[in-house]
């Protein structure tokens, strides 16, 4: 026992006769960042595109082109959301073509002439109902307006070419590019 007190007293020694040091303090500043990306993230690698294929007679066309951004089974387009929303909206633009209110299709080697154009719509649902149009830069309800955090959502944008503007136009390769917007 009196072996350890023994220790323990040139401890306390050491230690009370070591000199005093003095504290500093330096502040080192740290920059702390966030950066989000979008709202949503299109899961969808590339360009969606809808095609409505090639037509060998235009002026024999019967029936109306129906295309949608699937191209065949499957939605086409996926996003995912990083936040909630219950008034979630869509809504395309007229692309670049556009004319009195109807996206058109250009066909550029056919500059100048009647057939340089061909109307199209954009649906919401297969049916292509005229209450299902999304009219040029008015905003739709998307999904009853709800979308829910980190969940896939998909869907697809539907298409029709009504026969009788397939008719008017003249050979060649027509083309347009619009941009749907979803807001939350």
């Amino acid at each position: 026992m009196n072996k350890i007190q023994i220790v323990a007293a040139g401890v306390f020694a050491l230690c009370a006769a070591s000199p005093a040091f003095s504290q500093t303090t330096t502040n080192v500043p740290i920059g702390v960042s966030l950066v989000l990306g979008g709202t949503c993230v299109a899961n969808t690698p590339g360009l969606v595109s809808i095609g409505f294929g090639e037509i060998l007679n235009p002026a024999g066309q019967a029936t109306n082109l129906d295309a949608d951004t699937g191209g065949g089974p499957g939605p086409g387009l996926s996003l995912t959301c990083n936040q909630n929303s219950v008034t979630a909206t869509v809504k395309i633009n007229g692309g670049s073509n556009a004319f009195g209110g109807v996206r058109r299709l250009q066909n550029p080697g056919a500059a100048g002439t009647s057939g340089q154009y061909v109307f199209y719509h954009l649906y919401d649902s297969p049916g292509r109902a005229p209450a299902s149009e999304y009219l040029i830069a008015t905003p739709r309800s998307f999904n009853g307006g709800v979308v829910t955090a980190g969940t896939d959502l998909n869907f697809a944008v539907y298409a029709r070419i009504i026969a009788n503007d397939v008719r008017l136009a003249v050979g060649g390769s027509y083309d347009d590019s619009v941009q749907l917007t979803l807001t939350l």
